[in-house]
């Protein structure tokens, strides 16, 4: 029973809001017109929904109009006052439950979690240009010890200059004192020192001496218009004492000293070769022929001065003259074979055909200075292993090219020093043609002073 009471309170109160709502939207929507015409639909609309009809629509139009008019304003502000309210309470859940406690907390959780995504992306774009450092790093190494392992690794070619030059200096010293000590042998024969042909007094000596070398060493029977039997040199020559390849020899310069490329020649070990004495021989015959009187008296007189002094400019002459020969000779002379030079070398000449044999027999056992440079600035290059060779490594090049300027260098010291002593022959011999005239010159001066 209390609950059906309720229930029945409820309806009614239910029944008298719709009427008055019904009523409030049909008197603010609608005319009079409009009204009458849905007042009876209401009244059934409202007979349907709530179950009975306990209004009158006219009674609700007329109770609610003057009602509604009069608490207009003051529901207005009511309204006004609740819409204030629930728009404060409204701001205040929006600033302070939602932003505060919502949004900007998550804001931030979103925030630290972007800044430890952003944390975690740089540390891998870090990871990353470290990765790329360290590759370039190490590729630089790699580059730089390939190419370190490419310029310090000489080829073989390259070899063919460092050990063929390895005695070469010491050879040219070589060469320099034995054209000293022949210098010092022709200054002893011209100057008659003691225990030299020459000394004898009007140079008979000398020429008995080169004329027993002749007939023991270097005379052929055949030579001056020989027809057989004892015509020729046979009356005077030697039967068999003088070899095959000796015989003239100090007489041929071509054959002794310009096609040669080694000369057994060593005046520093106190032994006498073959190629000693036709060298001495050659040059007797070449420079001074007639040799000074070695024991020239009545040295204190005046005139036998002057005479000496005359003397010894025409020697010093023939030195100038006979210097050039010495040097020749000398840088043909045999090598210091330091350093193993003469195996390289060898093998040098090796590569352009020639035997072990020829060899040997053809530079010697060491090798002259002459023949180690012009193996090392021509015989090199009519090898076409050279030329091949080139297409190597850019420094290995470059160190080629490197000892080739040296090379250009000593043949340029070499080509120099020749060119001096050409020189220096070239003024004696003009000194030595303008000698009459300077003469002449001198004693009309002489009697114009008179």
């Amino acid at each position: 029973m209390k609950r059906h009471r309720v229930f029945n309170i409820k309806k009614k109160y239910l029944q008298n809001a719709f009427c008055a709502l019904l009523a409030l939207f049909t008197l603010v929507v609608y005319s009079a017109p409009v009204k009458a015409h849905y007042c009876g639909w209401y009244t059934h609309v409202l007979q349907d929904l709530v179950g009975v009809g306990t209004c009158s629509c006219t009674d609700v139009l007329d109770q609610a109009e003057p009602e509604v008019i009069e608490n207009h304003e003051e529901g207005e502000t009511q309204i006004l006052a609740f819409m204030r309210e629930r728009f404060h309470l409204h701001r205040e859940w929006v600033v302070r439950p939602f932003m505060i406690n919502q949004v900007v907390q998550s804001l931030m959780l979103m925030t630290e979690q972007m800044s430890n995504v952003a944390m975690y992306q740089m540390f891998a774009v870090g990871k990353m240009y470290d990765a790329k450092l360290h590759l370039e790093s190490q590729r630089l190494f790699n580059e730089l010890q390939n190419e370190a392992a490419k310029d310090y690794q000489p080829s073989d070619s390259f070899c063919y200059f460092g050990t063929n030059v390895r005695s070469l200096a010491h050879s040219e010293s070589l060469a320099s004192a034995q054209q000293a000590s022949l210098s010092q042998i022709a200054m002893a024969r011209q100057l008659g020192n003691v225990n030299s042909a020459p000394t004898a007094g009007d140079g008979s000596k000398d020429r008995r001496a080169r004329w027993d070398m002749f007939v023991a060493q270097y005379c052929d029977p055949h030579d001056n218009n020989w027809r057989g039997g004892t015509s020729g040199l046979v009356a005077v020559c030697n039967a068999g004492a003088a070899e095959a390849e000796r015989t003239n020899i100090d007489v041929d310069y071509g054959r002794l000293i310009d096609s040669t490329r080694y000369l057994e020649v060593n005046f520093n070990d106190n032994v006498a070769t073959a190629d000693e004495q036709d060298i001495i021989s050659l040059s007797k015959n070449l420079y001074g022929n007639d040799v000074p009187e070695g024991d020239i008296r009545f040295m204190d007189r005046s005139s036998v001065q002057h005479f000496y002094l005359d003397l010894r400019s025409v020697i010093a002459k023939r030195s100038v003259a006979q210097n050039s020969y010495n040097a020749i000779v000398a840088m043909k002379s045999a090598g210091s074979g330091g350093g193993d030079s003469p195996a390289f070398f060898y093998a040098l000449v090796q590569d352009l055909g020639m035997s072990v044999e020829d060899i040997e027999e053809i530079f010697g056992e060491n090798p002259s200075y002459y023949a180690q440079l012009e193996a090392v600035g021509k015989k090199i290059f009519q090898n076409t292993d050279f030329f091949t060779d080139l297409q190597d490594k850019p420094m290995n090049v470059k160190r080629k090219k490197a000892a080739l300027n040296a090379i250009e260098l000593m043949l340029d010291r070499a080509i120099y020093e020749s060119e001096l002593r050409h020189e220096m022959i070239l003024s004696v011999l003009l000194s030595s043609n303008l000698e009459d005239d300077k003469e002449e010159d001198f004693r009309n001066l002489t009697s114009l002073r008179n």
